[in-house]
């Protein structure tokens, strides 16, 4: 499917529930996305993950957040409920940050869920968590996605208004208020545009270091800001997709283009970009210095040409094939290991090391009993997804963003 309207997006999230109705790390805490203080031990990021398997692969969650059990998938604005929630969630000292996009907020929980049914403390983006209004201000948004911390400061994709918001000190209490906007000169303005300093839908970001990188995804590229920005409408200095800042589109499937990017993640030298409507994963093996510069290799193809979901095997998946079927997915790593919400297959696939060559078989998966499993919807329970579109690890759990189902499960390793 070509990602080629913002309408046809909108679409997607809005009819979510009808749809669904039919079928290791450095020393320090990673702060989430790679700025690395000294205030936590190593153990908030953790050594890594392992997946259970006992013949087939048989994970399953300990605890459910926005419903009551693992059965049900309904949507709701209150502290326990979420509406169609999408993008990778965080974690720092404890406090976990949910977005909740279709309720135009991120949820935050003091601390992390150990049990269920469970409720959020406070609301980023509303007055209360039962409010759910769209809107374009430092206190509003229109549809928050990715969420990451890094040197204290917040970070949020605002998709609907085609920005990022970031606020200097992470809040802790409801509603916020954003200090910065990227991707627009203002924060009452929304629209949507080419040029360094503009975005359009953008799905998801990571910092690292001093580096912010964006998915702008209906533009076709990810974006680079080598300093994070302290000035509303700050321009990027590096543009990966597209040899300048003003093209949009691209007919080309190359290691230096892209169709919808929807996830990035960076430890400061390699980068990992999701390439979605290519239905696949792409890696550099050091961190671009210049715009348009090629991938190193893929992952979920065998080569930089190719762009079938499932490798051209339809419906039918395997241990090296990805699909996203025009709804995105996303993607995480602990400096060790890869993890990709593989959302057309209502899976996760993990990599238990960097890949070295092209199409890199996985070493496990979440949410399937096997790699060559179809992928339609399946009824919710504790091992089942319904288009992940984010994933997250840190200590020894691992949060999915279960978006047509409505919720986040949390995996203990095993």
């Amino acid at each position: 499917m070509v990602f080629s309207s913002k309408t046809i997006r909108f679409f997607l999230f809005s009819t979510a529930a009808v749809l669904l109705l039919g079928g290791c790390s450095p020393v320090g805490e990673e702060d989430s996305a790679g700025s690395v203080s000294t205030s936590t031990s190593s153990s908030e990021i953790g050594n890594g993950f392992t997946v259970k398997f006992d013949g087939t692969f048989s994970h399953t969650a300990s605890v459910v957040i926005g419903q009551t059990d693992f059965i049900s998938y309904t949507e709701g604005t209150t502290a326990s409920t979420l509406s169609y929630p999408f993008g990778n969630p965080t974690v720092v000292d404890g406090m976990l940050y949910l977005p909740d996009t279709l309720n135009n907020r991120l949820v935050g929980h003091n601390t992390v869920p150990t049990n269920y049914p469970n409720s959020a403390d406070f609301a980023i983006g509303q007055e209360t968590l039962l409010d759910a209004l769209a809107g374009a201000s430092a206190f509003e948004n229109y549809g928050m996605q990715t969420v990451t911390v890094a040197n204290g400061k917040l970070f949020v994709t605002d998709w609907g208004n085609n920005r990022v918001l970031i606020y200097n000190q992470r809040p802790i209490s409801g509603p916020g208020e954003a200090d910065i906007v990227v991707g627009q000169t203002a924060f009452d303005l929304s629209g949507s545009d080419t040029q360094n300093n503009r975005l359009d839908s953008p799905e998801s970001l990571y910092v690292t270091g001093s580096k912010l990188i964006v998915a702008d995804s209906l533009n076709n590229r990810v974006l680079i800001w080598n300093t994070i920005p302290t000035t509303n409408g700050a321009a990027a200095d590096i543009v990966l997709g597209h040899s300048d800042f003003t093209t949009k589109f691209t007919s080309e499937v190359n290691a230096s283009t892209f169709n919808y990017p929807t996830a990035v993640w960076s430890d400061g030298t390699r980068l990992l970009v999701l390439d979605a409507g290519n239905n696949r994963v792409m890696l550099w093996s050091t961190f671009p210095t210049y715009s348009n510069q090629a991938a190193t290799l893929v992952l979920g193809q065998s080569t930089f040409f190719e762009n079938l979901p499932n490798q051209g095997n339809g419906d039918t998946p395997s241990q090296t094939s990805l699909s996203f079927s025009g709804q995105g997915g996303g993607l995480y790593s602990n400096g060790t290991q890869i993890f990709v919400a593989d959302s057309g297959n209502n899976r996760i696939m993990v990599w238990d090391t960097f890949p070295i060559t092209n199409g890199a078989p996985a070493s496990s998966l979440i949410g399937q009993d096997d790699f060559n499993l179809l992928h339609q919807v399946i009824t919710p329970s504790n091992k089942t997804f319904s288009n992940p579109t984010g994933v997250y690890q840190f200590y020894n759990k691992l949060i999915v963003t279960d978006t047509n189902n409505n919720r986040y499960l949390i995996f203990n390793s095993f």
